[in-house]
């Protein structure tokens, strides 16, 4: 007997799809201050975060109440990031009191010391 007739040819593919441009990295960060400390307040500067008109324990004991979420976050170096160490923690109050102790210096106090280039 013959061979069974060959079925008929699949109907042709449509066209494809234009490919969306495909990234695999991850989305920017907004971008922050070249200086975080150009978002605080004079009298952040001064240590006053707690807004009594000093530097005081106390404004150590607000960067940390801020930390814990019981006092509204400031915009000073990039949502309280004294320590600089890209994210807020209660370590960033331990600054706050080592400065206040004058065990440490602001960021912007040690961006201030540059030593002299030599020549």
């Amino acid at each position: 007997p013959p061979p069974p007739p060959l079925p008929p040819p699949p109907p042709p593919l449509p066209p494809p799809l234009p490919l969306l441009p495909l990234t695999l990295t991850p989305p920017l960060p907004p971008p922050q201050s070249p200086l975080p400390w150009s978002t605080c307040t004079e009298q952040e500067l001064r240590g006053d975060l707690n807004g009594d008109g000093q530097f005081t324990l106390g404004d150590a004991l607000h960067a940390a109440a801020q930390w814990a979420g019981d006092a509204p976050r400031s915009a000073c170096m990039n949502g309280g990031d004294f320590s600089m160490s890209n994210n807020f923690t209660i370590g960033d109050a331990i600054l706050v009191a080592s400065v206040w102790a004058e065990n440490e210096d602001w960021p912007w106090e040690k961006e201030e010391q540059v030593p002299p280039s030599p020549g």
